[in-house]
């Protein structure tokens, strides 16, 4: 613009009229420069719409040719070239336009972008941060950060921009994606599904998403919601041989090997060069037991990678699963020699060394494997049973120890050690060894059986028994143990037990010495044949004994007089003879008395002849057990307290008092009380039937007379009581 002073300086009249009109020109230059600017900015704007950025780029550079100082026609340049991948002039022309307008916080989220495509994080965090800076509620910015710290590995500080983003109604894919990336790799395994469905749901095409969401549900071991997405996935982008991977490894998971086989074939075709995915078809192929195949898988994937240890050690277990030892420990070593730190490769190498009988070789990769791993408690049993092996029994007893102080409650490690100490000669630590496996597993029958033998050979017969018993009872189809159970017996010379588990043990078809089938086959007839005349001879004498006390019982009473005498109209009976008179009436005790006689001599005989007469007794405690119970049962039913010891009869009053002293108990009835009357002639006794439905029985011996029995009938008769003679007992 000119300056208009000129004018009211010139001198001449011709100058002041030079001078204006050069003004004037100006000024209409000027304008047609600024509407022509203004027309190019507009016509670049549209080309960028239709997606023509070459002519946007050129008509924004006209634009700024005519007016350099629009801040967005530079901007706008700057997306053009950001829009062709020109990132560096974009970046160039972003920093231009802010130059004219260094508050524009839009110009800075650009410029973030173009550094961010451009893969200058560094560059970029500020330019966002500035952004925020000047309009903290861009949600755009939010997300980019927090996708550029993930990138960086700052997990913590890339959560906290996602979900400010998310926050801000910045509901972008990406956004979510990210996000989900992040709580997958952290293990939040829920939180990461939810991200990602939403992701999903904002866009639905994102083959990505899919795939990360189907590794997500693989490690939650949903492995049908898995296959599902990277089906999806694979649908999306059919090219992806990592989502062919994955899909196979879910297969696998799910034992379907055969769509596991095919996924997994279908991304070595695409990628030919992925070592682990060679190493998954092959452990199908192990599963498969096709071991040819996975054997040429693992030598495939050592072609692609050859410093995989992990590979070589897989290749030795296959080629050891074919029978090919040999060829197992090269693979192995190599393994080893390429990461000796390695505790199951020399672990695998020593079971192969203890196969083919290479004892020390196999403990010493053992003792490589406690050296890198001391908590690998397994590796001391396995080297201990090497060492019992070797006959080292000490060394393998220590290292059962060292085996069970990381696994006290492992009754087999404390059996393994048991029968080493029994090897050794250390009956008393493996009789303990054996009990605290039982106490831990106590439905084991092989260690009560072990242990019993065990007590065999301390002469401690009736614990091996109840041993053989407690085994026969958990596993009663062993023929083993019935053999050994009776070998105890026959040892106590109860061969009628031995013979039973005899012909228990050939009933399984179990191989029996014919000398000790004879031995024990001839002591149970023996035996036999010794109790069946034990108890003949017993039963005899029980008998005999018996009525013997019987009979003795029964003179005591004929030889004792009862006094007899009228006083008073009442008939009484001395209380001494009624003692006598109660075991004379209770006579069945003599032969309850015979019984207990045979029991002594049963007993007696067994001792002297060691015949094992424990099943008779037991019947007699039982038989005695259940007379002794009715007996009881007959007392407290009432029926000896119906037997009448004194009857006292009072005339005149027409009543009848019946004691019974050993019950401090009366009964008393008159004339109109009675029903009936019963006389037993040839035992003598006089049974009264109440009307009440109770009844009692008066009982006199020959010494008494007949008097009294007679006088009794006819006051009975004089009465109208009915009188029956009838035997009864």
């Amino acid at each position: 613009m000119f300056n208009t002073s000129l004018y009211y300086l010139a001198k001449s009249k011709f100058m002041k009229m030079a001078i204006l009109v050069s003004i004037l020109f100006s000024a209409v230059v000027s304008n047609c420069y600024a509407q022509s600017a203004q027309d190019y900015y507009s016509k670049g704007q549209l080309d960028f719409k239709q997606g023509d950025f070459d002519e946007a780029i050129y008509d924004f550079t006209k634009s700024i040719d005519r007016y350099p100082n629009n801040a967005n026609a530079y901007s706008d340049r700057g997306a053009a070239y950001a829009k062709l991948g020109d990132f560096s002039r974009a970046i160039f022309n972003y920093n231009q336009a802010l130059e004219i307008d260094p508050d524009n916080a839009n110009i800075y989220f650009l410029l973030g972008t173009a550094y961010y495509k451009q893969g200058n994080l560094t560059q970029a965090i500020p330019n966002f941060n500035k952004s925020i800076e000047i309009n903290p509620h861009n949600a755009q910015c939010y997300g980019y950060l927090g996708i550029i710290y993930a990138k960086q590995g700052s997990d913590p500080q890339a959560i906290s921009d996602l979900t400010k983003s998310i926050e801000l109604h910045g509901n972008k894919a990406i956004v979510f994606a990210t996000r989900g990336a992040i709580y997958a790799k952290q293990g939040h395994l829920t939180q990461a599904i939810w991200d990602l469905i939403q992701s999903i749901k904002i866009n639905p095409h994102n083959a990505d998403t899919y795939f990360l969401l189907g590794r997500t549900y693989s490690k939650l071991e949903s492995f049908d919601q898995a296959i599902l997405n990277l089906t999806m996935s694979i649908k999306i982008n059919p090219h992806n041989a990592d989502a062919y991977f994955f899909l196979g490894s879910a297969y696998f998971k799910k034992n379907d090997l055969i769509n596991s086989v095919s996924a997994l074939s279908k991304s070595i075709e695409i990628n030919p060069h992925h070592a682990d995915v060679y190493r998954a078809r092959a452990a199908v192929y192990v599963k498969q037991n096709d071991l040819t195949k996975a054997i040429n898988d693992y030598t495939k994937a050592i072609e692609i990678d050859p410093l995989d240890a992990n590979v070589y050690f897989l290749l030795g277990t296959a080629y050891f699963k074919q029978g090919l030892l040999d060829r197992s420990v090269i693979e192995l070593t190599k393994s080893i020699k390429i990461d000796p730190h390695h505790a199951d490769v020399y672990k695998a190498r020593a079971a192969i060394y203890a196969k083919k009988n290479k004892l020390l070789k196999a403990i010493s990769d053992y003792n490589k494997a406690i050296e890198i791993d001391p908590q690998n408690a397994g590796v001391y049993s396995l080297c201990a049973a090497l060492y019992a092996r070797l006959g080292n029994f000490d060394q393998a007893i220590k290292y059962y120890g060292k085996y069970l102080k990381s696994n006290p409650n492992d009754a087999d490690g404390y059996s393994l050690r048991a029968a080493v100490n029994t090897r050794q000669g250390y009956l008393s630590e493996a009789i303990a060894d054996y009990s605290k496996s039982i106490k831990i597993e106590p439905h084991h029958a092989d260690v009560y059986v072990a242990r019993g033998a065990l007590y065999v050979k301390q002469g401690d017969l009736s614990k091996a028994i109840k041993d053989y018993n407690k085994a026969i009872g958990i596993n009663p189809h062993n023929a083993d143990t019935y053999i050994a159970r009776a070998g105890v017996f026959a040892s106590k010379e109860e061969y009628t037990n031995a013979w039973n588990d005899v012909q228990k043990a050939d009933l399984l078809g179990a191989t029996i010495d014919p000398k000790f089938i004879n031995e024990v086959k001839s002591g149970a007839k023996r035996e036999g044949k010794e109790a069946l005349y034990s108890v003949v001879l017993g039963g005899i004498c029980g008998v005999i004994i018996g009525w013997m006390f019987a009979w003795i019982l029964n003179r005591k009473h004929v030889q004792f007089k009862r006094e007899r005498k009228e006083k008073g109209g009442k008939f009484i009976r001395s209380k001494t003879a009624d003692l006598f008179s109660l075991l004379y009436i209770n006579r069945h005790l003599g032969l309850l008395a015979g019984i207990a006689t045979l029991f002594i001599i049963l007993l007696t005989l067994s001792l002297m002849t060691k015949i094992r007469m424990i099943d008779t007794i037991q019947f007699l405690l039982v038989f005695c057990g259940i007379l002794y119970i009715v007996c009881l049962i007959k007392v407290h039913s009432g029926w000896y307290n119906k037997v009448t010891f004194e009857l006292d009869v009072d005339k005149e009053k027409k009543e009848f008092n019946a004691h019974i002293s050993d019950h401090k108990k009366e009964i008393k009835f008159t004339a109109d009380d009675i029903k009936e009357v019963w006389i037993h002639p040839s035992e003598e006794e006089f049974r009264f039937y109440l009307k009440n439905g109770t009844w009692v029985t008066w009982v006199f011996s020959d010494t008494d007379g007949t008097d009294l029995e007679e006088n009794l009938k006819d006051y009975l008769r004089s009465l109208g009581v009915p009188i029956i003679f009838k035997f009864f007992h």
